[in-house]
């Protein structure tokens, strides 16, 4: 890690760090040589702009937990984003258009079918998405274990006698009919 660069603020003669609020504000004020671009600024409005289409614009790219606004103050003449608390609707669609975007596509899906525990892993991959944090790689699938218990002879025991009934003893057993309509009546 490097030590961050320092310069000296002419107002005060005092060390400030580059990056920080006060070179910032040293900047903006033209004391010291820099470039500094506000990160709430989205946009510059021009002569001529349609504000509203350029805000509807931006709104599509932020995240939901921001939105683009006109700016007022010393933000006059310029589209800034702010925070904003989703409502639930607005969380409901946005977790319902990552959904089906994640199992859309059939790669994904087919990918998700392998796993064991498929509902985690497509909870996992939604999530990922969701928070813009990179997707962890999934881990390798897991074939579902069958649970044995009982000694050896008690499992031998299970399979022999938990084998599938062959379809050879149920046509013995239509073949032959032991009661005979005519007997009854």
């Amino acid at each position: 890690m490097s030590a961050p660069e320092i310069i000296i603020n002419p107002k005060t003669s005092r060390p400030v760090k580059v990056g920080s609020r006060t070179w910032a504000k040293l900047v903006k004020d033209g004391l010291i040589e820099g470039t500094y671009t506000d990160p709430n600024e989205l946009y510059s409005v021009q002569d001529g702009d349609d504000v509203d289409k350029k805000i509807i614009e931006m709104n599509r790219d932020l995240p939901p937990t921001q939105q683009a606004v006109r700016g007022r103050g010393k933000y006059a003449s310029k589209i800034v984003k702010r925070n904003k608390q989703p409502s639930i609707k607005d969380t409901i669609k946005y977790s319902a258009k990552v959904a089906s975007r994640a199992v859309n596509n059939p790669e994904v899906y087919e990918k998700l079918q392998k796993y064991d525990d498929f509902e985690k892993q497509l909870e996992a991959m939604i999530m990922a998405e969701m928070t813009g944090a990179p997707q962890p790689p999934a881990p390798p699938p897991t074939p579902v274990r069958r649970i044995v218990r009982g000694s050896k002879k008690q499992q031998e025991h299970r399979q022999y006698y938990e084998q599938p009934i062959q379809e050879e003893e149920e046509e013995e057993e239509d073949e032959g009919d032991y009661y005979e309509e005519d007997y009854y009546e």
